[in-house]
């Protein structure tokens, strides 16, 4: 009977605590600012798929605080387990929301593919059996509408060759899975081998149907460098174009990296054609192929570059098909771009500018502001963006 009265005592000290919780949680939050975009030009439905983040201070204390949709929400508002995630990813969010149970123990997924009929995640495993040393795929489906799932295993070929294999991007295209990926190749001397593979699923026999070596490249003390891939990929999404730069140059005894602009390559790999093409970006633009991870993503045919002239930033839109500039936006002195479905996404330390990426037209211009309505009159403070996030 203790034992039962007991367990009572800590669910109602629980309850009470957690109530406590919120109560001061409401009670604080109903005493910060109210923060807003102030339209200067444009359509503030724009807003509607954006979220920035930033920091707001007013004297000795500062708080910080997401804005999604317009709509406000700061640090101590939020709840014990978005506090608990950490980097907001909107659609991990999602997917754990949606898809509970399936989502359940996948912490951090970066390779997985999505549309309306099925969920599929792929991860590497590599294992280390009877003192062998394997290298797996791990695929785990979610059929949306019957709720099954399954979960296995299937082995790389010709494992044996490689040190290491790191999944790229998931694609589906005429009902087979496709995995890119890179393979470190297993080497007994100086020289460092890397391959992009292709590998075509078969998911109804659960087994490997192609496995396809798109470029390999041989690096040396003669021929550095490395291959690049932009981590500006629409995850899960139906992406038609992979990109991925080869990138030469030399190291430094220091571990710095000069890139030698003419020795390197960038290509495109179309999914639904099987086809490999080398991207020519004129001269002129002063492109690199070194920030390629970060500055370059792709969306449909079309190509997005961030570059500098001058201290001044630049957003170079390149039609792949085409292989033809489309536009050359030069966004000013902003501190931050995102770039999704046609929308460049600019921000400053406190405004917020949306610009169609091939015509240059700007779509939505705001300034966030505290909205004093109701409130004693202003002191001195600042608000800082630090980030935007597109839905």
């Amino acid at each position: 009977m203790k034992r039962y009265i007991s367990s009572i005592l800590i669910v109602v000290v629980s309850l009470f605590s957690i109530g406590t919780y919120y109560a001061q949680v409401t009670s604080y939050a109903s005493n910060l600012p109210k923060l807003t975009f102030k339209t200067i030009e444009g359509d503030e439905t724009e807003l509607e798929s954006v979220l920035v983040s930033g920091m707001y201070e007013e004297g000795s204390s500062n708080e910080s605080f997401r804005l999604e949709s317009n709509q406000l929400k700061y640090a101590k508002e939020r709840s014990y387990y978005e506090n608990l995630l950490g980097y907001y990813d909107p659609n991990y969010n999602r997917l754990v929301k949606e898809y509970r149970s399936f989502m359940r123990g996948k912490a951090f997924i970066e390779t997985y593919y999505e549309d309306q009929d099925n969920l599929t995640i792929v991860t590497m495993n590599g294992d280390d059996k009877n003192g062998k040393y394997s290298l797996n795929f791990i695929i785990d489906s979610l059929a949306k509408k019957n709720k099954e799932e399954k979960s296995f295993e299937i082995d790389v070929p010709e494992q044996a060759k490689y040190e290491n294999i790191i999944v790229r991007d998931v694609q589906f295209v005429q009902s087979k899975l496709q995995i890119l990926t890179q393979n470190d190749v297993k080497t007994d001397n100086e020289k460092d081998t890397d391959e992009i593979h292709l590998y075509t699923i078969d998911l109804a026999g659960k087994k490997v149907v192609a496995d396809e070596t798109l470029l390999s490249e041989t690096f040396d003390s003669s021929n550095e460098g490395h291959f690049a891939m932009p981590s500006k990929v629409d995850r899960g999404m139906a992406n038609h174009v992979f990109l991925l730069a080869l990138v030469k140059g030399r190291y430094s005894e220091e571990g710095g990296f000069t890139e030698k602009k003419r020795e390197s390559s960038l290509y495109a790999y179309h999914y639904d054609t099987k086809k490999l093409e080398k991207i020519k970006i004129p001269n002129e633009k002063d492109i690199t192929f070194e920030s390629v991870e970060s500055d370059f993503s792709v969306d449909g045919e079309t190509l997005y570059v961030t570059g500098w002239e001058e201290g001044m930033m630049h957003i170079l839109t390149f039609d792949i098909d085409k292989q033809k500039v489309i536009n050359d936006y030069k966004p000013g002195s902003v501190d931050f771009t995102e770039i999704k479905d046609g929308r460049i996404f600019a921000i400053t330390a406190d405004e917020l500018l949306i610009v169609d990426a091939k015509t240059g037209k700007t779509l939505y211009r705001g300034k966030l502001v505290k909205d004093s309505h109701g409130q004693k009159k202003d002191k001195n403070y600042l608000i800082q963006l630090h980030d935007v996030i597109i839905k």
